[in-house]
């Protein structure tokens, strides 16, 4: 593992993190104030210098070549969650409120309610929250996505996915994150196991080896299989249904079988 390799690990981990791109950007710009306010506050430049510090900690490649080796590349991304933003970002709004006089600091803190009403939304309604409602609005999961998860619900959560691409393999773990799949989104640049990497090259070819995939699924213990409909195989899909798999839903774009073998 080289440092280009080590940096464009880094660099697919923010990535990663761009789902939560709200929160990381507000973290980023509370950050930024705080750093303005540095001489006005110490609180600030604490939380600033150990932010900042770890920021440059992270990016460091001996740093994350201890990581890797310490964590596996797949554990490496939750070092962020060290991140005080839970702190940042309402510290730096008490500050800047306070900072406002008169009709200003009104409108800033009843913008403030405005936003955390309009954010909680699905709890303020008088339809049923709902842990997919409220996934759909954040990680902005397609109506597909969601169906093909409520078909996957029957799964325990004991039971092992093989999706079809990695959008569909990110609404399945935003949706239940209790669902185990053969390889999540982080594929691309974790540390797998060299036949699971494999697997996954398959799965992305133009022409999908139907009999090494249906093997190696039935070999990894695999108990769900959402398959898109449009891929070119080298046997239909079809010609499996009945010994080794039983389609169990569809949705315009994917099926979802249950492997029977498993």
């Amino acid at each position: 593992m080289g440092m280009l390799d080590t940096l464009q690990f880094v660099k697919n981990i923010f990535w990663e993190c761009s789902d939560n791109f709200q929160y990381m950007g507000l973290g980023v710009g509370a950050l930024v104030y705080l750093y303005v306010t540095l001489e006005k506050d110490p609180w600030s430049k604490r939380l600033v210098s150990f932010s900042m510090l770890f920021f440059f900690l992270f990016v460091f490649p001996p740093f994350i070549l201890l990581a890797r080796y310490v964590l596996k590349d797949s554990n490496v991304y939750r070092l962020l969650w060290v991140l005080p933003f839970v702190f940042l970002i309402p510290y730096a709004a008490i500050l800047f409120g306070s900072s406002l006089r008169g009709r200003k600091e009104t409108l800033f803190w009843a913008g403030i309610c405005v936003v955390l009403v309009l954010l909680a939304g699905d709890g303020f309604s008088e339809r049923e929250f709902s842990v997919q409602e409220e996934y759909s609005n954040i990680y902005h999961i397609t109506e597909e996505q969601l169906r093909v998860c409520e078909i996957l619900g029957i799964a325990g959560e004991d039971a092992l996915v093989l999706g079809a691409d990695l959008d569909v393999i990110r609404a399945i773990r935003r949706v239940n994150p209790y669902t185990k799949v053969i390889y999540g989104t982080d594929i691309e640049y974790a540390d797998y196991e060299e036949d699971v990497v494999r697997l996954f090259a398959y799965m992305q070819d133009d022409v999908i080896p139907v009999e090494y995939v249906l093997g190696s699924a039935e070999e990894m213990g695999v108990n769900f299989l959402v398959w898109n409909k449009w891929s070119d195989c080298t046997v239909p899909i079809g010609t499996y249904l009945g010994e080794d798999l039983r389609l169990i839903g569809e949705t315009d774009n994917y099926w979802i079988f249950m492997v029977i073998s498993a």
